[in-house]
């Protein structure tokens, strides 16, 4: 099973960028503008691409904090969006609320990232990437079978808004009735904007004779990234905070859609 892809850990690209220090003071951190404080810490052509980003006190012991710088994005392919990011974080895991501005943070190396976001149902333009949501990222290795996993997901939505025949298998459960009352509706109106992830899944085995009362099952290799399974995960939406998930099935084509609505609790 592959990892779910979390915003802040998982490229699609990766490559290390040196920093010019590897601490920075906590002053100029906490609180911190990130198009200013990648000036300070980023070296200068680097610095100079970076039009937003992310810096975000983390749920650790101490003063950790989050820090993502992000470049320009453009469009990547017709429902696609791409954005290099420069992730790193720093910390005094021993310090507490009262730390002073000038307590050092150790600063890990930057990792350059490549996040992608769908544009579904607008194609990608560069002016529209400006503002899209749902970022998500994969290891390089999974890049490819993930983004057409997100394909399968915006085609499903796409026949899920329409008259025509699914041609698919969709469920849909929740504990709040009226969540799945129309589970066309609740496929086609998915919140790609608050897109997180997308887990692959191998779930092919294979039965060995039985020895005695023991049941052996093997996991199969997958086969030329033809991945059987993918979990996709939302972010919490309103009215109740609660979030979507989203199962897709299918080897060479997609075969069934399970949707879900749940509560979902994240540091």
């Amino acid at each position: 099973m592959a990892g779910l892809v979390p915003l802040i850990a998982v490229a699609a690209s990766m490559a290390a960028s040196m920093v010019e220090s590897a601490t920075v003071p906590l002053g100029a951190v906490r609180g911190a503008e990130p198009v200013a404080l990648a000036q300070r810490i980023l070296p200068p052509e680097t610095a100079a691409r970076i039009e937003g980003g992310l810096v975000r006190r983390q749920w650790l012991p101490g003063q950790s904090y989050f820090i993502r710088f992000d470049e320009r994005p453009s469009v990547h392919s017709d429902g696609l969006c791409r954005r290099t990011s420069h992730v790193a974080s720093a910390g005094a895991p021993r310090v507490g609320e009262e730390a002073a501005d000038d307590t050092p943070l150790a600063l890990t190396p930057f990792q350059t990232v490549v996040f992608y976001a769908p544009t579904y149902p607008n194609l990608a333009s560069d002016a529209g990437c400006l503002s899209e949501g749902g970022w998500i990222g994969a290891p390089e290795r999974e890049l490819e079978p993930t983004l057409r996993m997100l394909d399968r997901l915006t085609r499903a939505m796409a026949r899920a808004a329409g008259p025509d025949e699914l041609g698919f298998a969709l469920s849909c459960r929740s504990d709040k009735p009226e969540d799945c009352a129309d589970p066309r509706r609740a496929l086609a109106d998915l919140p790609l904007d608050r897109l997180l992830g997308v887990r692959l899944k191998n779930t092919v085995y294979q039965e060995e004779p039985t020895e005695g009362r023991v049941r052996v099952r093997k996991m199969q290799p997958v086969v030329d990234d033809r991945w059987p399974e993918a979990e996709v995960h939302f972010d919490s939406t309103p009215p109740d905070g609660q979030s979507w998930i989203v199962v897709l099935k299918g080897i060479d084509r997609l075969e069934a859609v399970e949707i879900r609505r749940t509560l979902v609790i994240r540091h």
